[in-house]
């Protein structure tokens, strides 16, 4: 029996929440298998194959949010722009979060929580 293998990082101080993220959806049609001559254990149905998607960056900025990017082909290029898309998105989240602009003051409740606080928010140790 194959051992469960866990990834976990225990580098906390790398942390960096920050509010933004890439919601998206695909859209895929069944192809059908090609006649395979000789027969095998394993018998594949049918093959998904991306037609189109749709993804657009949410943040709790509203002026760092996107409208709706669809894409949709026949052809197998797919793939190709959604990751042409992601990492164009990735790339402008960096150089929004690269901007060096002045903290505005916290709010009355923003303080207050501040004040109360006695556990990171990333790490869960004690101040």
């Amino acid at each position: 029996m194959a051992r469960r293998r866990n990834l976990v990082s225990l580098r906390i101080t790398s942390e960096f929440p920050f509010d933004f993220y890439v919601v998206g959806d695909f859209e895929c049609f069944l192809k059908p298998p090609s006649i395979d001559p000789e027969p095998s254990q394993q018998q594949i149905v049918s093959t998904h194959m991306p037609s189109g998607f749709c993804v657009y960056r949410v943040s709790a900025h509203q002026e760092f949010q996107t409208p709706p990017f669809t894409y949709w082909d026949v052809g197998e290029n797919v793939m190709r722009v959604f990751f042409d898309h992601v990492f164009a998105e990735v790339h402008a989240m960096g150089q929004i979060l690269a901007r060096n602009v002045f903290m505005t003051p916290l709010s009355v409740g923003e303080q207050a929580e501040h004040d109360r606080a006695t556990v990171c928010r990333n790490c869960k140790e004690e101040f």
